[in-house]
């Protein structure tokens, strides 16, 4: 349960930081596509090679 609250937690933080950064201006407006660009090319692949590491053998029909 406390995993749970944890990862509403953290999605509520970014969230809230997104909302702060739009509400006072801090990036210019099209600021969007380079932090998405660096989201999907920089920060995504390391994502996946980590949580591909961490996974076990799949086993099918489980037992």
């Amino acid at each position: 349960m406390l995993t749970v609250l944890e990862g509403f937690t953290i999605i509520a933080v970014v969230v809230g930081v997104g909302y702060l950064v739009a509400r006072l201006d801090i990036l210019p407006p099209n600021s969007g596509l380079s932090l998405n660009r660096f989201a999907f090319f920089v920060a995504l692949p390391p994502l996946m090679f980590v949580a591909m590491a961490g996974a076990g053998p799949l086993r099918f029909p489980p037992q």
